[in-house]
């Protein structure tokens, strides 16, 4: 159990008609006490709003449209100095949220995230999002060194201070992989813990799209903040296709002494010289990236 009265904990909950938002609550306060601040941003349309205000929360209108709307608006908002992220459909366990919170408080991490592989109840997930979501962790990894299990888990805590200091930009589900690789880029140490995911209460939010739309932001942030990886992968990538085309046709050359198909020796070529232009052009925006952040100017 946390003594509450020590720490200021906010804790931030985004609504769109959540049915089990008062349980939700609920069971927050009888965690961790009623000296910390629940704060609900609604976007609904429905009485979740009354609900959350009924049960003790402080609600605040989004003013976005979008999950990552919500708890940007939500960190903003927030009195507390540290902040838990949680959803409001009860596939979480606001009792589990001191495993969340202890190492923040105590300094061993700066971002705790929940890993709800650990516990994942059956049919609590879809196999769909199961496979979605560990090909954007395995993605995120092969990217950054961050090596998480979990990447969209919606259980997170943090400072405020830190949270805030990120820039975070993303107005949808995108959200929760910007939070972790602008605190990775930042240097923030990002921990994980075990916790429990149960079947939700309410309509499902998330959809393939998002699923393209958080690998596309992937990529534009890799771009923005370590084009050295991104630019020097691709660059590798023509050089090994460029070596797979071309190989026999330069053992071929080397036994016989004659050249039998000078358009896939042209080809190869083509890729491995496009390949020592990407690096080169990788070297280069490696370079002016880190400039500019030098500067301060990123």
């Amino acid at each position: 159990m946390i003594d509450t009265t020590k720490y200021d904990i906010s804790v931030v909950l985004p609504t769109m008609n959540e049915p089990a938002v008062a349980k939700v609550i609920s069971r927050i306060y009888k965690t961790l006490g009623k000296n910390i601040e629940i704060l609900v941003i609604d976007k609904s349309s429905d009485r979740t709003a009354e609900k959350a205000r009924r049960a003790g929360a402080r609600v605040v209108h989004q003013v976005g449209i979008g999950y990552g709307d919500a708890y940007i608006q939500g960190f903003k908002e927030a009195k507390g100095e540290y902040i838990v992220m949680l959803d409001a459909d009860n596939t979480y366990l606001p009792e589990e949220i001191p495993r969340i919170l202890k190492p923040v408080l105590e300094g061993q991490a700066d971002m705790v995230m929940g890993n709800r592989f650990a516990n994942m109840k059956e049919g609590a997930m879809s196999l769909r999002n199961k496979i979605g979501n560990k090909f954007l962790t395995w993605f995120l990894n092969r990217l950054y060194p961050i090596h998480i299990h979990d990447s969209q888990s919606g259980m997170r805590a943090f400072r405020k201070d830190d949270i805030n200091s990120l820039g975070l930009a993303e107005a949808g589900m995108p959200l929760a992989s910007e939070m972790v690789i602008k605190a990775a880029s930042k240097g923030l140490l990002i921990k994980e813990v075990p916790i429990t995911y149960e079947i939700r209460h309410g309509e499902a939010k998330q959809n393939v799209k998002n699923g393209f739309l958080i690998a596309g932001m992937t990529v534009r942030l890799m771009r923005d903040h370590n084009p050295l990886t991104l630019f020097g992968g691709i660059s590798a990538i023509l050089f090994i296709i460029g070596v797979m085309i071309g190989l026999s046709v330069y053992i071929d050359f080397l036994n016989i002494g004659t050249l039998i198909a000078p358009g896939r020796a042209l080809l190869s070529i083509l890729f491995v010289m496009s390949s020592i232009m990407f690096f080169g052009f990788a070297l280069m925006i490696d370079l002016m990236v880190k400039e500019l952040r030098k500067n301060g100017r990123r």
